[in-house]
């Protein structure tokens, strides 16, 4: 307790929510009292806390928790670029641009290791917001796009998958039956074509463990090196996935016809 400092109450309430953030507990302030529906309603609301406050303790109040917090974060951030650039080093792809869904991403052949996970996406969020541009994973090609947009997308990923998955299907259901073009589903596919067409798989993908599917998907489609690569990557916490690139006339709808632009 030496390196804190003077332990006053005030200081180690602050700590502990600092810690407590950067483990994925992260706290809901006046909101606790709704943390139960809250998990209802989203995927791991005090994971998405945490990974947002992880970044605003930088202005914590006390210097403590501003300077442990700069240290994990810059820490954090250059053993994601260290490994990243290894990966590159030996022939692993990388994304370096923030507007880009695969930002900070290694991909070997159509898998992708996610090595920053929610933090890279937070980054994306704001590069885009800020810059009013996006950049295709399939053509490299800048596109624009809206706050809105984003803020949908963003909030449509953290919708708790079972609500995700009901969203997903009765939209090109309600779609269908008053004869509207019909939405599509979060990662771009037609929710509703899908399950009617594949519904086995499907169902395996939205439901069954994250580890076995992202451990069949890689071995499926790199072998059996790949998908143990992938299922240990995974078994640590790391994001894995695996799908291949549309071909352009059936490529992902909210990257089709975007104009290219210049990153502002």
């Amino acid at each position: 307790l030496e390196s804190i400092g003077q332990a006053t109450p005030e200081r180690m309430e602050a700590v502990a929510r600092m810690i407590g953030s950067s483990s994925g507990r992260g706290h809901l302030g006046k909101a606790e009292v709704f943390a139960g529906a809250a998990s209802d309603l989203l995927w791991a609301p005090r994971n998405l806390a945490g990974e947002i406050q992880s970044f605003t303790n930088l202005v914590n109040k006390d210097p403590y928790v501003r300077k442990q917090t700069a240290k994990m974060l810059i820490s954090y951030t250059a053993f994601v670029i260290g490994t990243a650039a290894i990966a590159q080093s030996q022939g692993a792809d990388v994304e370096w641009d923030p507007l880009s869904s695969d930002f900070l991403k290694v991909r070997v052949g159509n898998t992708r290791f996610d090595l920053a996970g929610p933090h890279a996406g937070l980054v994306r969020l704001t590069a885009r917001v800020i810059t009013g541009n996006i950049k295709s994973t399939r053509t490299k090609q800048f596109g624009t796009t809206t706050v809105g947009q984003e803020l949908g997308r963003f909030a449509q990923g953290k919708i708790h998958p079972f609500l995700g998955l009901g969203i997903e299907l009765g939209q090109p259901l309600a779609a269908r039956g008053l004869g509207l073009k019909t939405p599509k589903g979060f990662g771009g596919q037609d929710v509703y074509k899908a399950y009617t067409e594949d519904t086995w798989h499907q169902i395996t993908d939205d439901f069954a463990p994250f580890i076995a599917t992202d451990v069949w998907d890689a071995w499926r489609d790199g072998g059996a090196v790949l998908g143990a690569v992938a299922g240990g990557a995974s078994a640590v916490g790391v994001g894995v996935q695996t799908y291949k690139p549309k071909p352009p006339t059936g490529g992902v709808p909210k990257l089709r016809g975007l104009r290219r632009s210049a990153t502002r």
